[in-house]
């Protein structure tokens, strides 16, 4: 078996040659957690045109793993040794899940060895979003159910399994997952719980200039679109495609389309600017539709909609839910779901009712949550939106949230480099947002409302500048303004907005605004 030593470490490899001694050369990076031998369903599909790489992350797989070192900048510097051993001066980039992150790090600073990028399912992970909740608190379940081999251990997590893949727990594919997952030492886990919330990826995204295609499920709970949607502002080369009936592991319940779209990409160049986007979507179809008849469907995970900007909204598939969402703290615990969809009946106390005694609030709480269930249930899907098994919450279906994607185009746009971008992302943006988590005081909802005001005061008043720079002084004073909205008491916001004013030759606005200046700071 090849192996290649590096930074002290063996690292396993394969190289898969192509019929062509001409080849373009593809390398894939597994997810974490995972291993090489997962891309196998797919060789067979794409060997015959490339050179295909394949290795094992370290601490994965037949690589090392006795307590390896692991981070973002080390797994880079592996495959660039790995490159070099190998003699391959340019190759296509094919990575899934967080493996992606590590990819768009790789052409961030190697970016003269890339022919592409193409990512599958790009999650993108923080503190409060559905794929850190699923890591954190559900996969260390999950992985030693599977460890233990008994798949009665897996009757907690088979629906929320199905968000995140539609294989059947007999299919092949899952079961060499499953297989890989129950292999992986539980000290790598642990530090790959924590690598994820230190990706660079943001700040990755804003260096690279290479052709890039994402490729997402349309039932994938795991990757954000909002993600891939910003991303077609801020890269030139930018395409996206939506496989259906897919999930998170698209790449195993449909390998040879997956391989098909792979394929696509790279031989037809289809590098496309903005404006030609869909020329290229309609190639994919149609090759999708000469391929999909052999595939059958699975019932999707229904979607929930919640707006918390500006006003709360709720909607199951397009139907408004209203009544009921006032009562029995049904908006309340609705909302801590959306942020911690795998929980605890005493987290919930905790963080809900911390001034109820313990037994009291959980006594409460069967009766609120039961009226939660009953109020967002709809007639024409039968499955409950909650689950409740051994003192845990879960939240069954999909969720789409205004306020989680809204903190996403934020920090994307706080990261872009190129100022024109990064501007009218910002213009969008701010235009867009009023109020932020409306009516809602619980103490966990204020750190996170505080946490967003203090981006947006961030973004705003490099808004104001950029504007200032190009001598627009009345839309200079709008972003002052708005800081003033979230730090009632930011003096610069003052000054600058008076000093626009006398430059404006606006002596009155100029008075009034001292006024207010004064009046404010005197109370603060």
């Amino acid at each position: 078996m090849p192996f290649l030593t590096m930074n002290q470490l063996k690292t396993y490899y394969e190289i898969h040659a192509a019929r062509n001694k001409d080849a373009e050369t593809i390398i894939m990076i597994h997810g974490f957690a995972m291993d090489s031998s997962l891309w196998e369903p797919m060789l067979t599909h794409l060997q015959h045109r490339y050179q295909i790489v394949i290795y094992d992350l370290r601490g994965h797989g037949q690589s090392a793993q006795e307590s390896p070192d692991l981070g973002w900048e080390l797994m880079a510097e592996d495959l660039h040794e790995l490159i070099q051993h190998l003699e391959i001066e340019r190759f296509h980039l094919v990575a899934h899940g967080l493996g992606a992150h590590l990819a768009v790090h790789f052409a961030s600073k190697y970016a003269a060895y890339v022919n592409s990028l193409i990512l599958l399912s790009l999650p993108f992970m923080h503190i409060n979003n559905y794929p850190y909740q699923l890591l954190r608190q559900a996969f260390p379940h999950i992985k030693q159910a599977v460890k233990t081999g008994n798949t009665d251990d897996l009757a907690p997590f088979r629906d929320l399994l199905r968000l995140y893949t539609s294989l059947e727990e007999g299919d092949h594919g899952l079961v060499q997952y499953f297989h890989v997952l129950a292999q992986l030492p539980d000290h790598v886990f642990a530090q790959l719980s924590v690598m994820t919330m230190q990706s660079p990826l943001l700040n990755d995204l804003t260096q690279i200039s290479v052709p890039t295609l994402t490729i997402t499920g349309d039932q994938d709970a795991i990757t954000s679109s909002e993600l891939a949607n910003m991303l077609s502002f801020s890269l030139e080369h930018y395409t996206q495609l939506i496989m259906p009936n897919a999930s998170f592991l698209f790449f195993l319940e449909q390998p040879d389309m997956t391989a098909q779209w792979i394929d696509y990409y790279i031989q037809f160049k289809l590098h496309p600017r903005k404006e030609n986007q869909n020329d290229v979507h309609s190639k994919f179809e149609m090759a999708y539709r000469n391929f999909f008849v052999q595939h059958h469907k699975y019932e999707a995970a229904p979607m929930l909609e919640v707006n918390l900007i500006n006003q709360f909204e709720v909607s199951i598939g397009g139907y408004s839910i209203k009544e009921g969402m006032n009562q029995r703290h049904a908006k309340r615990l609705l909302v801590y779901l959306i942020f911690h969809p795998i929980t605890t009946r005493e987290q919930i106390c905790d963080a809900l009712f911390p001034d109820v005694p313990i037994a009291k609030a959980l006594n409460n709480l069967k009766v609120y949550l039961n009226h939660l269930n009953n109020t967002i249930q709809v007639p024409f899907i039968p499955t409950p939106c909650l689950k409740f098994h051994q003192g845990n919450v879960q939240l069954q279906y999909k969720v789409k949230c205004d306020f989680i994607d809204f903190i996403l185009a934020l920090r994307l746009a706080y990261n872009e480099k190129n100022e024109e971008i990064r501007f009218v992302l910002g213009e969008t943006l701010l235009s867009s947002v009023h109020a932020l988590l409306p009516g809602m005081y619980d103490d966990w909802i204020i750190q996170l409302r505080e946490i967003a005001e203090q981006q947006l005061v961030e973004l705003n008043y490099w808004m104001a500048n950029k504007c200032m720079e190009r001598s627009e002084n009345l839309q200079a004073i709008h972003y002052w303004t708005n800081i003033l909205k979230y730090q009632v008491d930011h003096e610069e916001a003052y000054e600058e907005i008076i000093h626009l004013y006398s430059t404006m030759n606006l002596p009155d606005e100029q008075k009034r605004w001292e006024q207010r200046k004064q009046a404010i700071l005197r109370k603060h």
